[in-house]
This record gives structure tokens, C-alpha cells and sequence, in this order.
């Protein structure tokens, strides 16, 4: 709703709505309450299904965390597991970067945003009526990534990944769609990311 209102402020129509991570369920939310305000959608590291009993039970766990130690006791439990070894070796200022990107946050923002997290509704329905012109962008390491093979089925539109190496794959998901213009096929090259 926020997202919403922001772009009736701005005088904005319809935007292409890129969603990463927790903002792909934001996305998902749009296109459930205002399709005719999505021109488009991004939706990159993100999944469209709702919790299961078991990360239920992890987010609440991280509740008691946040609401015991504060942003530090989040940070603390997080950064380890959102870095893997790869990242850590290639890029070692990142943990102090994603550290201080979570101590910003109020413990009451951190609750207030996994209780959100555990109680968003699943999504993948919403997957076979999108009509817009979508990219779906997950790194094949991701376990908890909108898994492109069962995407591919039901999503008519658009979809690609980020490949190990770098490299973003345009990719044809359902050529017998209404929207098949706006598919490409892997016999284009791929796009090199910076």
C-alpha cells in the first residue's frame, strides 16, 4: 500500500516493479492488490511461496533474538549465514558493511519485519496470471531463490538467471503464452553483467 501511494504521489501510472529478497514479496503484494499499476516486474533472489511451519518457527525464534539482544543479537546470527565463503574471500569489507546495515535498524523494525515475513501468503498462484513482461533472477547457490524450473511452467513471461559466472541468460519460459512477443530465445548471446 505504501509503494502505492508513493507513486500516486509521484503522479506515477505504472512502473516496472523490481523486487529483491523481501521486496519481491512487496511485488508479489502489488501485483495481488493493483495489476493495472505494474507495467512489468523484477523479481531477483526472492521466492513466491509463504513460510513453512519450520521457517515459521525460525522467524519466531528470531523474534525472541531481536527483542533480547536488539539489532547486535540479529547481526550477530545473520551475517554469517546471508555471506558465504566465496563472498567472504573475495569481498572481506562486505561483512562490515552488511554488519552495519542491520545495527541501523530498530529492534522494533527488525520484529515488526519478520513477523510480516512469516505471515505473507503464498504467492505462487499469482505466478501463471501475471501478463507482464517479467525477469526472474536467482543465483543457482540460492536455496531459498523463486526456483526457475517450476517458474517456467507457470510464469508466462520473461524469465532469466544469474549464472555462477556472471553471466545473465535470457531465457524463453512459455512460448505458447499470450505474451510470447515479449520472450527471446537462448540462441541470443548473453547479457554480461558489470
Amino acid at each position: 500500500d505504501d509503494v502505492l501511494a508513493l507513486m500516486a504521489h509521484l503522479d506515477i501510472d505504472r512502473a516496472v516493479v523490481c523486487g529483491v529478497s523481501m521486496g519481491g514479496y512487496v511485488a508479489f503484494g502489488m501485483w495481488r492488490r493493483a495489476p493495472a499499476r505494474v507495467a512489468g516486474l523484477v523479481l531477483s533472489n526472492t521466492k513466491a511461496t509463504a513460510d513453512s511451519d519450520e521457517a515459521r518457527a525460525g522467524r519466531n525464534t528470531m523474534i525472541d533474538l531481536a527483542r533480547r539482544d536488539g539489532p547486535a543479537g540479529i547481526a550477530r546470527e545473520m551475517v554469517p549465514r546471508l555471506l558465504g565463503k566465496t563472498t567472504k574471500h573475495q569481498q572481506p569489507d562486505l561483512e562490515d558493511a552488511v554488519r552495519r546495515l542491520i545495527l541501523v535498524n530498530s529492534t522494533e523494525g527488525i520484529v515488526t519485519a519478520l513477523g510480516a515475513l512469516k505471515t505473507r501468503p503464498d504467492s505462487t498462484p499469482l505466478l501463471s496470471g501475471i501478463t507482464v513482461p517479467t525477469v526472474v533472477i536467482a543465483r543457482s547457490i540460492s536455496r531459498n531463490a523463486l526456483s526457475l524450473s517450476s517458474t517456467s511452467r507457470t510464469l508466462p513471461s520473461v524469465y532469466s538467471r544469474l549464472e555462477p559466472t556472471g553471466v545473465l541468460r535470457r531465457s524463453e519460459t512459455n512460448p505458447s503464452s499470450a505474451s510470447g512477443t515479449n520472450s527471446v530465445s537462448m540462441t541470443q548471446p548473453p547479457l554480461r553483467c558489470p
